[in-house]
């Protein structure tokens, strides 16, 4: 039987940081502003992982669940007051424990790795791909971007060790 969830996340049109990365690296708005995107809505089969909500969101999805995607509540342009967006509706079509085993579902169809694939070759996105700094203000002293998303990274990797489920997902219709 198919559960329907709400999942919020923080977008890379959030801030400065992210709209400059839009606007100078042709982004969309609408993805998520980490550099392991969560969601993933850049492939062609969206991804969910635990490397933001841990073992509260993703380990609960089951195949045919569908998960309603907002912003969190925010100023969005051009609207100048704070308010959330739908952004998508997926539907789980697999699921797999391990992020290796996503990778091999990946590679079997030649298709590229979704960014919150946490396996070895799979590096995360450049600090100006991202929301940076918010909301990760603990970083501020740090002047080495490849030493934050280093940091950053290293917060995910520690995630995926103790919840490894991915889901795979599609446009629920």
């Amino acid at each position: 039987m198919t559960s329907y969830f709400l999942s919020s996340f923080r977008p890379l049109n959030i801030n400065k940081q992210g709209r400059k990365a839009i606007t100078t690296l042709g982004l969309l708005p609408y993805v998520d502003g980490s550099c392991r995107r969560e969601p993933d809505f850049e492939s062609a089969f969206p991804s969910i992982s635990a490397i933001c909500h841990a073992g509260k969101f993703a380990p609960r999805l089951e195949e045919d669940d569908a998960i309603i995607f907002i912003t969190v509540k925010d100023k969005y342009p051009p609207l100048d007051f704070r308010h959330w967006r739908l952004v998508s509706i997926l539907k789980v079509i697999k699921r797999f424990e391990t992020h290796q085993e996503a990778k091999e579902w990946y590679l079997s169809k030649k298709l590229p790795l979704p960014s919150n694939c946490m396996v070895e070759e799979n590096k995360p996105l450049p600090l100006e791909m991202t929301t940076w700094p918010k909301p990760y203000y603990k970083y501020k002293k740090i002047n080495d971007p490849n030493r934050i998303i280093s940091i950053w990274d290293k917060q995910y990797r520690d995630r995926v060790q103790k919840y490894g489920t991915f889901l795979i997902c599609a446009p629920n219709s």
